[in-house]
C-alpha cells in the first residue's frame, strides 16, 4: 500500500511502552511510497493490527478507540466514508490524500464475510502471485503458558494460506514515515520463508 492510513484502525495499543529498538525498527523495515530502493519483495506478506511486542498478546483484545480520529492528521473529527464507516477524515483534502489507498482496500472491506472464529482480527494480506492485496480474517489459538496463568494468542497463518507455512521475517511497526506520527496502534507485518526459488515479485504491495 502507499500509505498505512488506518485502514484497519479496529483496535488500539499503547506505544508509549514501545522500546527504543523497536522504533529503530520500524524506519528500517516500513512499507512506505518515500522508499526508493530498488528491492523488491517477492514473498507473501501479511500485516496484522494489534499483535503484541514480544511474546505474544495479553488474553483481553485491545478496547475499541473511544475519540474518533482523522485516518490522515489526527484531528479529533465527526466526519466518516460514506460508503462503509469504518474510516474517519477531518477534511475533504484529508480524504483525498488517502484516496490511492483507500481504494486498494474498500470494496474488499465491504465484501468481507463476518469471521468463522471467535478469536481474530482483520489482517491484509499481499499475496505475492496476487495484484492486489486483500482484506481478511486472522483467528488465533490460546496457548497457556509454562508459568502462569497467562494465556498468549498465536495467529493461524495456514488459515490464510491454505498450508502450514513457516513465517520467518516479523517485523513491527509502531509509527508511520508517511503520516510522520506514532500510530494509536501496533502493526505486525509478517512475511514467510519460502522466498527462494521464486522468479516473480509480489506486484500486490505498491
Amino acid at each position: 500500500m502507499q500509505k498505512p492510513s488506518g485502514v484497519a484502525s479496529s483496535h488500539e495499543e499503547d506505544n508509549d511502552s514501545m522500546k527504543d529498538e523497536d522504533e529503530e525498527s520500524d524506519e528500517e523495515w516500513e512499507l512506505d511510497s518515500d522508499d526508493d530502493s530498488d528491492d523488491h519483495i517477492d514473498e507473501d506478506v501479511l500485516a496484522v493490527e494489534d499483535l503484541a511486542v514480544g511474546m505474544g498478546i495479553t488474553r483481553k483484545m485491545p478496547q475499541l478507540v473511544k475519540t474518533v480520529h482523522c485516518a490522515m492528521c489526527n484531528k479529533a473529527t465527526s466526519l466518516g466514508c460514506p460508503t462503509y464507516r469504518s474510516i474517519n477524515y477531518c477534511s475533504e483534502a484529508c480524504q483525498k490524500d488517502d484516496w490511492p489507498a483507500h481504494e486498494l482496500l474498500w470494496q474488499n472491506f465491504v465484501d468481507q464475510k463476518p469471521q468463522k472464529h471467535a478469536l481474530s482480527v482483520r489482517a491484509i494480506y499481499f499475496p505475492y502471485s496476487g495484484l492486489s492485496p486483500k482484506m481478511v480474517w486472522l483467528p488465533f489459538e490460546e496457548v497457556k503458558r509454562e508459568e502462569g496463568n497467562r494465556r498468549d494468542q498465536w495467529p493461524l497463518f495456514e488459515s490464510v494460506r491454505g498450508a502450514d507455512v513457516e513465517y520467518g521475517n516479523i517485523f513491527i511497526i509502531s509509527k508511520s514515515k508517511v503520516l510522520r506520527r506514532k500510530l494509536p496502534h501496533v502493526i505486525k507485518v509478517v512475511r514467510d520463508d519460502e522466498w527462494i526459488g521464486r522468479p516473480m515479485r509480489n506486484e500486490s504491495i505498491r
